[in-house]
C-alpha cells in the first residue's frame, strides 16, 4: 500500500448541509483544488477497506451530524487523481455561540493500523510545498526539500549543516521508542504538526512538517465564541437554560433563575423541585418530545404566573447523543393578554365585514393575504383557506392573472395604493367582474403595516361595456369585410379572404357556397374551405331541398342549425360527417332571383347568437352585391373579348383583299408607261390605300392599347432618325394640302430609351392631324427643346382650331370635334394612340387652342439622354429602289388575287418566282425550286402556314432559305406563334413595297 510521501494532516468544516466552508492545505491537496459541490466529503472519496463506497449518509462528518456525536474511523480515502490511502477519519459535531449545532469539524491523518512499507518511505518528496527533513544520525541535516529549506532559515541553517537543538531532540526521542513520535511546536510565527519517523536502519529519521496554524486559529475561535455564548446568556433578558437526560438545569442564565422562583443557582435542580407537580410535569412532556423527535419545538408555556414563548431544542451530551435540551424563553405575559383582546376585536370586525356588501381583504405589507370576507368569497367563487397567501390569485381569470399579480406587485413594492378592474372565473365557468381597490395600512411611525382594500361587483356595467365593444368590433370586422369585398375581383377568391378575415372573431372552421346551375336544375358547389379535396370531389352538387343548402335554396330563407352532433336530423347528417356543430345557411337573392347559397359552420361552437347570425347575413347580402357586379363584369369582358375578337378578324379580312390591291397599284408603278391622268388615278389610289392601311392598324393598336397587349421594343435611338421618319411619311399629305412645313430641331445629338417606330407613328399622327384640319396653304410647325433630361416637342397648326370645351376630351377614343360644313373622315383614334404610346415611354401630351380658327399646338415632354450612346437602329429606308441580285422567290398564299399580283411585282423587281395555293403545296415545290426567300400566308385550307413551317425546318438545309409570314393576322400572339413555327420574319398584309425590297435584298442568297 502506497502513502503519500509526506504526513498528512488534513483539516475542514462542513455547514449544516455539508456544504464545505473552510479546509487546509493539505485538504487541497486531497481535493486536488478547490473541494466542489458534493457534501460532506468534497472531491475526494471514502471507501470502506475492501474498496467499496461509503454512502453518502455513512460518511463520518454526515453521522456526526446527524447523532451529534463523534465519528472516528479507518478509511480507504481515493484523491482526484484516482491514488487510494487507508486514512483515521475523526468528525465532530460544532456548536455556535447559542449553543446549536453549527457544522461539523473533520481530521484527516495518516492511519496507524496499517504499517506502510519502510522502502516506499525511503524517497523524499521534492516537490512537496510541507516542508520535509532527513535527519542522518541525529544531528546532522541530510535532505531538506525547498519548503524545509525556507524553514530551517528560522535557525540559519541548512541542508548538511548540524540540526537545530529542538530537532536533535525530536529526532533523540523517535529513536529511543523506536516509533513515530508526533509533536506539535511553534516555529516562528507558525505552528506545525510534526511527525518523526525513523528509518529501519536506525540511523536516519525523516520529519514531516504540517501547518496547522489555521487550525489553532480555528479552536481560538472555537473557545472565543463559546465564551462570547457564555456572556450573552449570563446578560441576556431572556431566559436561557440547558437540562440533562434526567430533567436537571446543567446551565440557567440568572433571568431564568429569577422566572423559576429560585434565590441562587438551578444548576442541578429539577421543574419538580422548582415548580408545582402539574406545571412541572406538563413542562417534561414538553421536553421529552423535543429530544424525541429531535428538533426544535416552539410553544407557550405557563411558568408560575408567568407566560412565556419558548423555543426548546435537542442538544448532544459528551457521547454525541441528543439527550439534552436547551431552551430560551421570552416572557409574553402581557402580550398574551393584549393578544385576547386583539383576538376579541378580530371577531368583531370579522362579524362586521362578513355581513358588509362589498368584498373586503386584508394583506401583510408584502403583499399577503390575511383575510377574506364572506362577500369576497362569494364574488371570488373561492373558500377563505385557499385564498390566504397567494392563493387568491387562483380565483383570476387565467387572462387577467398576470396583469393583476404584477400590478399588486408593483404596489407592494413601491407602497402604493392600488386600483385596477379584472375578473374572477368560477368553477362552473360564470364570470364575475370586479373593481378592486387597495389602500396602505401604516403604523404610529408611518411605516407601512399592510393594505386594507375593497373589491365591488360592476358585472352588470361590465356587460353592457363589453356589449358596446362587441358591437363595435362587428361593425370594424363589417368594415375590413367591406374592404376585402371592393379590393377582390373573383368571387371564389373573395370568399376565401373574406373566411380569413372573420373566422377568427366567431370561431368559424368551414364556409360552403354552392351557385344555381345555368340549367337552373341543381346546386353546383362554387367555393368552400375546412374540408379535405376528397371531400370536396364528393360533394359536387347538391338537388334542391337536400341537405341544409338545398333546402335553403328551395325555401330560399335562411337556416341555423345548432348541436349538430348530438342531433339526429337526417337534413344535417352531410355537414355532421365533417364534424360539424353548428351551421348557419343564407340563400344568395338579388331582385328576387336565387342565385346560390352560402354557409358557415363551427367545430368548436355549439350555437351562433343572434347578433353572429345578423352579422352572417350581412356578409351574405354584401357578397350577393359583389357576385352581381362580378358576373355583370364578366359579361362586359365576354363582349369586349369579341369586340377584340371581331377587329382582329375585321383587320384580317381587310388586309386579304388590300394586300393584292396595294401590290397592283405598285406593279402599275414599277411597269411604267400611264398616261398623265392614270398616273394621277393611280397615285391617289395609293394615297388612299395607304390611308385605309393606316386606319386598320390604328384600329388594332388601340384596341391591343386598351388590353394592355402592346409591348415597346426599346432601344436607345436618335431623335433625329424619329423626325426624319415620321415627316417622311406625313410629307406626301402635307404636300398634297398645300401646307408649308417647317420642322426645327436642336443640333445637340438627343438619345432616347424608346420605341422609335412607335415614336414616329405618334409624331406622324399629330402631322397628319394638323395636315388634315388646317385649310389649305397653311403652316405646319414641328419644333423640339431640350432641358434638363427632357425633351419638349411641339407640333403647331395654323387650323381651325379646337374648341375650349373639347381641349379635356380630344384625347379620348372616337373623340372627333363636329364640323357643319366639312367631314374630315377618321375614327377619332389617333389621338388616343398617341397619349397611350407617349404615357408608355414615361411622357405626357396636353393639347392648347386659343379656339376656333386660331389654330392648334400639341405639346410632348419626353425622357432624353445627352450623350452618345451606343449604335441605334436607323429608321431611315434600307432599300434604294435598286433590283437586287436574281433570287428564286416562292409565294404560298390560298388567294389566287395576292399570289399573282404579289409574283407580277417580285418579278418586276428581279426575282425568279413561283407559286403555291397551301403549305402542302408549298412542300412539294421547295426540292425541285430551291427558294431563297418563302413568302408564306398562315390561315390556308389543307395544311396551314404555321404547320408548313415547321415541317419545312425540319428538312435538311433549310436554314438558308430566309421564311416570311405575310398575314392577315397581326396580333402579339400571331407574331409568337410564327416566330415559334420557324419563320425569320412577320409581315402584316399589305405589306409596303418598299418593305418588300428590303427583305429581298437583306436576305441571303
Amino acid at each position: 500500500m502506497q502513502y503519500p510521501r509526506e504526513v498528512i494532516v488534513a483539516i475542514y468544516s462542513c455547514g449544516p448541509a455539508g456544504k464545505i466552508q473552510s479546509y487546509n492545505e493539505a485538504a487541497r491537496r486531497l481535493w486536488g483544488g478547490i473541494p466542489g459541490d458534493t457534501p460532506w466529503s468534497g472531491a475526494m472519496r471514502f471507501l470502506r477497506m475492501d474498496g467499496s463506497p461509503v454512502p453518502i449518509d455513512d460518511l463520518p462528518p454526515c453521522r456526526a451530524w446527524q447523532t451529534q456525536a463523534v465519528v472516528t474511523g479507518v478509511f480507504m480515502i481515493e484523491t482526484s487523481s484516482g491514488t487510494r490511502f487507508p486514512m483515521t477519519v475523526h468528525a465532530e459535531l460544532q456548536c455556535g455561540a447559542d449553543g446549536h449545532p453549527a457544522g461539523v469539524t473533520v481530521l484527516i491523518t495518516e492511519s496507524r493500523t496499517i504499517q506502510p512499507d519502510p522502502s516506499s518511505a525511503t524517497p523524499l518528496p521534492f516537490e512537496n510545498p510541507s516542508p520535509v527533513i532527513r535527519v542522518v544520525g541525529i544531528d546532522r541535516i541530510g535532505f531538506a526539500n525547498p519548503a524545509a529549506e525556507a524553514l530551517l532559515q528560522q535557525w540559519n541553517v541548512s541542508s548538511g549543516a548540524p540540526a537545530p537543538a529542538l530537532i536533535q531532540r525530536m529526532v533523540s526521542d523517535a529513536t529511543a521508542h523506536g516509533a513515530p513520535l508526533d509533536v506539535e511546536k511553534t516555529i516562528g510565527d507558525r505552528t506545525y504538526f510534526i511527525k518523526v519517523v525513523p528509518v529501519a536502519d536506525g540511523v536516519h529519521a525523516n520529519l514531516y512538517f504540517t501547518d496547522i496554524t489555521e487550525l489553532k486559529k480555528l479552536e481560538h475561535h472555537l473557545r472565543c465564541s463559546q465564551e462570547r455564548f457564555d456572556a450573552l446568556a449570563l446578560h441576556s433578558p431572556v431566559a436561557t437554560y440547558i437540562k440533562d437526560a434526567d430533567g436537571r438545569y446543567t446551565q440557567a442564565n440568572p433571568v431564568a433563575c429569577r422566572y423559576l422562583g429560585a434565590v441562587g443557582d438551578v444548576v442541578g435542580l429539577t421543574d419538580e423541585d422548582l415548580l408545582p407537580p402539574e406545571m412541572a410535569a406538563l413542562l417534561h412532556e414538553n421536553d421529552q418530545e423535543v429530544i424525541r423527535l429531535g428538533q426544535t419545538i416552539v410553544s407557550e408555556e405557563q411558568v408560575g404566573r408567568w407566560r412565556f414563548l419558548t423555543s426548546k431544542f435537542p442538544l448532544p451530551d459528551e457521547n454525541g447523543n441528543l439527550t439534552q435540551v436547551g431552551g430560551v424563553s421570552v416572557e409574553i405575559t402581557e402580550r398574551a393578554e393584549i393578544e385576547r383582546k386583539l383576538r376579541e376585536s378580530e371577531e368583531r370586525f370579522r362579524i362586521l365585514t362578513d355581513n358588509a356588501p362589498v368584498g373586503i381583504f386584508l394583506s401583510s405589507a408584502d403583499g399577503q393575504a390575511l383575510f377574506v370576507n364572506r362577500a369576497w368569497c362569494t364574488m371570488a367563487g373561492m373558500t377563505t383557506e385557499k385564498a390566504l397567501g397567494t392563493g387568491w390569485t387562483g380565483a383570476l381569470h387565467p387572462e387577467d392573472r398576470e396583469r393583476v399579480t404584477q400590478g399588486w406587485d408593483h404596489a407592494v413594492d413601491q407602497h402604493m395604493a392600488s386600483y385596477s378592474e379584472f375578473r374572477f372565473l368560477h368553477a362552473d365557468g360564470s364570470v364575475v367582474w370586479v373593481h378592486g381597490c387597495a389602500l396602505q395600512l401604516t403604523g404610529p411611525d408611518g411605516e407601512l403595516t399592510g393594505y386594507i382594500g375593497s373589491c365591488v361587483d360592476v358585472t352588470e356595467r361590465m356587460s353592457a361595456d363589453l356589449l358596446l365593444q362587441r358591437q363595435s368590433a362587428r361593425l370594424r370586422l363589417l368594415w375590413e369585410a367591406a374592404g376585402v369585398i371592393l379590393s377582390t375581383e373573383r368571387p371564389d377568391v373573395m370568399l376565401q379572404k373574406l373566411f380569413e378575415k372573420i373566422s377568427p372573431h366567431l370561431e368559424l372552421d368551414a364556409f360552403f357556397s354552392f351557385m344555381v346551375d345555368p340549367s337552373g336544375d341543381d346546386l353546383a358547389l362554387f367555393s368552400c374551405s375546412g374540408i379535405t379535396e376528397e371531400q370536396k370531389s364528393q360533394l359536387g352538387r347538391l338537388s334542391f331541398g337536400q341537405a341544409i343548402c338545398g333546402t335553403v335554396a328551395l325555401r330560399r330563407e335562411p337556416m341555423v342549425v345548432s348541436c349538430i352532433q348530438q342531433s339526429d336530423d337526417e337534413m344535417a347528417s352531410l355537414v355532421r360527417g365533417y364534424g360539424v356543430s353548428v351551421y348557419a345557411c343564407n340563400p344568395l337573392m338579388a331582385g328576387g332571383e336565387l342565385l346560390g347559397t352560402l354557409s358557415f359552420a363551427s367545430r368548436t361552437r355549439t350555437h351562433f347568437d343572434a347578433d353572429e347570425i345578423e352579422f352572417l347575413e350581412t356578409i351574405t347580402h354584401s357578397f350577393t352585391g359583389a357576385y352581381v357586379r362580378w358576373r355583370l363584369l364578366e359579361d362586359l369582358r365576354s363582349a369586349d373579348r369579341k369586340k377584340d375578337e371581331f377587329l382582329a378578324t375585321l383587320a384580317h379580312e381587310l388586309r386579304n383583299p388590300l394586300a393584292p390591291i396595294r401590290t397592283g397599284l405598285e406593279v402599275m408603278k414599277m411597269a411604267g408607261g400611264l398616261s398623265a391622268p392614270l398616273e394621277k388615278v393611280r397615285a391617289t389610289m395609293e394615297r388612299q390605300m395607304d390611308q385605309l392601311v393606316t386606319l386598320v392598324n390604328d384600329l388594332i393598336d388601340v384596341s391591343r392599347i386598351t388590353r394592355g397587349k402592346l409591348q415597346l421594343r426599346l432601344t436607345q435611338c436618335r431623335f433625329a432618325d424619329i423626325v426624319r421618319s415620321a415627316t417622311e411619311a406625313s410629307l406626301p399629305g402635307i404636300i398634297e394640302a398645300g401646307h408649308y412645313l417647317d420642322v426645327s430641331v436642336p443640333d445637340a445629338e438627343i438619345h432616347l430609351n424608346a420605341d422609335p417606330h412607335r415614336l414616329a407613328q405618334v409624331i406622324s399622327n399629330l402631322l397628319n392631324n394638323a395636315a388634315k384640319y388646317t385649310p389649305r396653304g397653311g403652316t405646319i410647325r414641328l419644333a423640339a427643346e431640350v432641358g434638363q433630361g427632357t425633351l419638349s416637342v411641339r407640333v403647331q397648326d395654323t387650323g381651325k382650331g379646337i374648341p375650349s370645351g373639347m381641349l379635356d376630351r380630344i384625347f379620348e377614343m372616337f373623340a372627333q370635334i363636329e364640323s357643319p360644313t366639312q367631314d374630315h373622315g377618321g375614327l377619332g383614334i389617333g389621338l388616343t394612340l398617341v397619349k397611350s404610346l407617349i404615357q408608355m415611354h414615361g411622357g405626357s401630351v396636353r393639347a392648347e387652342s386659343a379656339g376656333p380658327g386660331k389654330g392648334s399646338t400639341f405639346h410632348l415632354q419626353l425622357p432624353a439622354i445627352i450623350r452618345e450612346p451606343a449604335p441605334a437602329p436607323s429608321l431611315a429606308v434600307a432599300g434604294n429602289g435598286h433590283h437586287a441580285s436574281g433570287k428564286r422567290v416562292l409565294i404560298v398564299d390560298d388567294n389566287t388575287d395576292a399570289a399573282q399580283v404579289l409574283a407580277m411585282a417580285v418579278t418586276l423587281m428581279g426575282h425568279e418566282v413561283a407559286t403555291a395555293e397551301n403549305g402542302q403545296v408549298a412542300l412539294d415545290l421547295v426540292p425541285g425550286f430551291r427558294p431563297h426567300v418563302v413568302f408564306m400566308d398562315l390561315g390556308m385550307p389543307v395544311m396551314d402556314g404555321w404547320e408548313a413551317a415547321k415541317r419545312l425546318r425540319a428538312q435538311p438545309g433549310s436554314e438558308t432559305i430566309h421564311l416570311v409570314a405575310l398575314t392577315g393576322w397581326g396580333q402579339d400572339g400571331d407574331r409568337e406563334r410564327t416566330r415559334a413555327a420557324g419563320f425569320d420574319q412577320h409581315l402584316v398584309k399589305p405589306a409596303d413595297p418598299e418593305t418588300l425590297r428590303r427583305v429581298l435584298l437583306e436576305s441571303a442568297p
